[in-house]
């Protein structure tokens, strides 16, 4: 069983998770008053197709909604994420 850890990096304005200690994966994002803009979304090559993606995206996003913060997705793959998942609509500020 592989140690999973997602944080969000305020220094590197960037969202990652790491596995067994290991960047897997992370999602840049800028910071303004009341909203996190969402701007690209990378998995490192030897963790692609294991889900780090999707799993990282569901992460930052309750964590914007505990945070009190909306997302603006100007990244790709969470703009297709968002097409056909619907529970965090409500913190969506498309535009």
């Amino acid at each position: 069983m592989s140690d999973i850890d997602i944080r969000r990096n305020d220094e590197g304005s960037r969202y990652e998770l790491s596995i067994d200690g290991e960047i897997a994966g992370y999602a840049e994002f800028r910071s303004v008053p009341g909203q996190i803009i969402v701007t690209h979304t990378q998995t490192l090559r030897d963790y692609k197709g294991q889900g780090v993606a999707t799993r990282l995206t569901e992460w930052l996003l309750a964590d914007a909604r505990a945070r009190g913060e909306r997302i603006v997705p100007k990244c790709p793959f969470l703009v297709e994420y968002l097409e056909t998942h619907h529970d965090f609509d409500d913190i969506i500020d498309r535009g």
